[in-house]
């Protein structure tokens, strides 16, 4: 795990997915350290996450139940970190957390 957060980390910019070198590391730690499944990572808004309480909360699950889960100091910080450099996604709360196309954060 420890080489893929580090490949995560040094991606570069990209032009087709200019976002992709910020979405993919806090993405891909929100996973493996809160015990996320992909699609639950990935469909998260930004308004599921709590930075006050360091909770996310996970509405589409399997079971369609949704759950809350706590996250770690340091993750919270990577994403408290994220939604600085993301500021246009927090400013609508009805936005993906981590979205496929520029579009979606304009």
């Amino acid at each position: 795990m420890l080489s893929i957060f580090k490949e995560c980390d040094g991606l570069p910019p990209n032009l087709c997915s200019p976002h992709r070198h910020l979405i993919l590391p806090v993405l891909l730690r929100l996973i493996y350290f809160c015990g996320l499944r992909p699609n639950e990572g990935r469909e998260l808004q930004s308004c599921d996450i709590d930075f006050d309480k360091g909770i996310l909360l996970i509405r589409k699950n399997k079971s369609h139940k949704e759950r809350y889960v706590a996250m770690s100091d340091d993750v919270l910080q990577m994403c408290k970190n994220y939604a600085i450099e993301m500021g246009a996604v927090w400013e609508n709360s009805a936005l993906s957390a981590f979205p496929r196309r520029l579009s979606r954060i304009i």
